[in-house]
């Protein structure tokens, strides 16, 4: 995903039951930051440095801060919603890159952490099933190849272009090739934009790492074909394929997988 954005997040380590019977953070337990995303590169600000939850303080003396998360190995994932509630973030791989020391007078002394990002989702509920049933992949260029269709046409009238029985890695597979577009409003002007996706469909539920592994592969395809610099700017997963024309970009059903190239 390319797109800049900030958010103030509450983050948390564990998730607990909620009387909807979703898994929400523990507002006991959370801690305040900010989640930004600019130029292609992820930061996590927090207001406080992560103990290692089984690290035991009678142990002895602490050396080098052996006692704190340095990186998403020292824990679990961690789960982020912004203030109003109305993102999530599931954050999977992240490393310490700041910490800082803040003294007041008549205060006690708190530490602040500054973390880079490099794989999170964003979703639309935590705790997702693990399995890929389906991925919309948004791949840059493709359009100069395919030529569906174009901006003034209407989308409901378009066909997509499929392709039935693929093999990847011997896991059977259809793609779709469509177009999606974005509608907004303003006073005097309707701004319509369009987009190529290529959808996947699986005979058999996949994980995160084949998603990740075949969509290398159509890249490095396209790169050879089409002969430009591609990309892949998001990967939404297991989100039905329903409306050709979505009015909210930022609304999905399912999980927002970042991919890095």
């Amino acid at each position: 995903m390319r797109d800049d954005f900030s958010f103030p997040v509450f983050v948390g380590y564990e998730l607990m039951n909620t009387k909807s019977g979703i898994k929400g953070i523990d507002p006991n337990k959370r801690i305040a930051g900010q989640l930004t995303r600019s130029h292609g590169t992820t930061y996590l600000d927090l207001a406080d440095a992560p103990e290692k939850k089984m690290y035991q303080h009678n142990v002895g003396i602490t050396y080098n801060n052996n006692d704190k998360v340095i990186s998403n190995v020292d824990t679990n994932n961690w789960y982020a919603t912004s203030w109003d509630g109305s993102r999530l973030f599931v954050l999977r791989k992240f490393f310490n890159v700041d910490s800082k020391m803040h003294f007041a007078y008549n205060h006690f002394s708190e530490e602040t952490t500054k973390w880079l990002i490099t794989d999170f989702e964003m979703v639309s509920q935590f705790m997702l099933p693990y399995e890929v049933y389906q991925a919309k992949l948004y791949v840059d260029h493709i359009f100069s190849w395919f030529r569906v269709y174009n901006p003034n046409q209407d989308l409901s009238k378009v066909n997509s272009i499929e392709y039935n029985d693929l093999i990847f890695q011997e896991k059977k597979l259809k793609i779709l090739v469509r177009g999606e577009g974005n509608q907004k409003q303003e006073i005097h002007s309707i701004i319509k934009t369009v987009n190529l996706t290529m959808c996947l469909l699986f005979e058999e539920s996949q994980n995160r790492q084949y998603i990740y592994q075949i969509a290398v592969a159509l890249r490095n395809m396209f790169q050879i074909i089409i002969n430009k610099r591609i990309g892949i700017s998001r990967i939404v997963l297991n989100r039905q394929i329903t409306s050709l024309i979505r009015t909210s970009p930022e609304s999905f059903n399912g999980s927002l997988l970042m991919m890095y190239f």
